[in-house]
């Protein structure tokens, strides 16, 4: 079959370049939508993570939670087995020497890490008494890897190190490992002051809140304890809760809604542009096969059959197609690099989209049902009856048969 295949070069090429074409897009994009549809929250058991919301229709469908809110749920809903709040924030940071640099961070309160079930990689995550409010108290933080290594060089007795954030001067109490990237731009996490906000804005929307369900609960059972809270905040807050509903969404269902019909309808296109590759390619096999009539004719003369011809057409196919499969590795990489550079905002979960073995399995298994796909027309086109006449028109030196109207219909 090799050497068959190099006796035409031109044909290969260009059978082998469709063919990566349409495998290289394909595959890049099913590694997007692995990693950002189909694998799980990389947290442990990300199947009990929600986000709670709230709402006030017509005006916010889904919007963030207050403050009050998120204390009654985290006191009065028996399915929560924590939850946790977080907001943006930003620091001054004014490094020991050098220019003051500014920092993106998150102020979270005491239990958001115990939320996410994420420890700590050095030192230890945030409590309440890292507010330091008490008396001598310093404010405690915790800083990412990227952090620690870009900023603090990676220094090994960071723990207890004091950085000067906004004048102020709060103590380093813990590392994030390296994989933690729950907020893609956030290097340092304050403790958030839940008991002040309760004070100066319990009815302010403007806060992130996750839970994590106790075992066996479901997210059914916390949306009907919601609804009973609801009840009980509109009573104690009056006009300023009228209309406002809680609502427990997915955590991944929830990151990934407002992309998943993007991301469904991008793969769906290059679904569509490979199929048109296995077309291209098909009609280009039939061309070639039916340039090889005299070659099946004199092989079936010596007593091939049709089903080794159509293995021999299937073959070639085969592996025109694993070829281009391999040629189409470094563009599905390019592809796929592009995507991982996208903010956050546009794609989350982007950045940790990778040729992985599921990748690499998947253009795998595709390469060879598209092989199949183009060499099945051409394989089943070969007919005994039209190969032996095309061979004695050829003898009787005749042109060597008709067009054929299912090419017509491929080109």
């Amino acid at each position: 079959m090799l050497r068959s295949l190099l006796r035409r070069p031109g044909f290969a090429l260009v059978c082998v370049l469709t063919f990566a074409l349409g495998l290289g897009a394909t595959t890049a994009v099913f590694s997007v939508v692995d990693a950002v549809l189909l694998k799980p929250l990389e947290f442990p058991q990300p199947d009990r993570l929600v986000v709670l919301r709230e709402s006030k229709p017509p005006q916010f469908d889904d919007f963030s939670a207050s403050t009050a809110a998120f204390v009654a749920w985290q006191r009065d809903a028996p399915a929560l087995e924590s939850a946790g709040l977080s907001t943006g924030a930003a620091f001054v940071w004014l490094p020991p020497k050098g220019d003051p640099v500014r920092i993106i961070g998150h102020a979270v309160s005491p239990g958001w890490f115990d939320v996410l079930g994420v420890p700590a990689a050095m030192g230890r995550t945030l409590r309440a008494e890292d507010l330091g409010t008490a008396a001598g108290g310093v404010p405690g933080v915790v800083v990412t890897h990227n952090f620690w290594q870009r900023r603090l060089g990676g220094a090994l007795d960071v723990i207890g190190r004091v950085l000067t954030l906004d004048g102020i001067g709060m103590t380093v109490v813990g590392v994030m490992p390296a994989d933690f990237r729950r907020e893609k731009r956030a290097e340092i996490y304050q403790v958030l002051d839940v008991a002040d906000l309760m004070k100066t804005s319990p009815q302010g929307h403007f806060l992130f809140s996750m839970g994590r369900l106790k075992p066996g609960a479901s997210i059914e059972q916390l949306q009907a304890q919601l609804g009973a809270i609801d009840a009980a905040l509109a009573q104690q807050y009056g006009a300023d809760r009228q209309g406002w509903r809680s609502k427990a969404h997915p955590a991944l269902q929830f990151q990934t809604e407002g992309v998943r019909g993007e991301v469904q309808t991008l793969f769906l296109a290059c679904v569509l542009l490979l199929v048109l590759a296995c077309v291209n390619v098909s009609g280009l096999v039939l061309v070639r096969a039916a340039g090889r009539a005299q070659e099946f004719a004199v092989r079936m003369a010596l007593g091939a059959g049709r089903a080794q011809l159509a293995r021999l057409v299937l073959g070639e196919t085969l592996l025109l197609a694993v070829a281009g499969a391999l040629l189409g590795l470094p563009l599905a990489a390019a592809i796929q690099r592009g995507f991982s550079l996208l903010d956050a905002d546009l794609l989350p979960r982007g950045d940790r989209a990778a040729l992985d073995l599921t990748a690499l399995g998947f253009a795998g298994g595709v390469a060879l049902l598209a092989g199949l796909v183009a060499g099945l027309v051409p394989a089943l086109t070969i007919s005994r009856d039209q190969l032996e006449s095309r061979l004695r028109a050829a003898s009787a030196g005749g042109g060597g048969g008709g067009r054929s109207p299912l090419r017509f219909v491929l080109v």
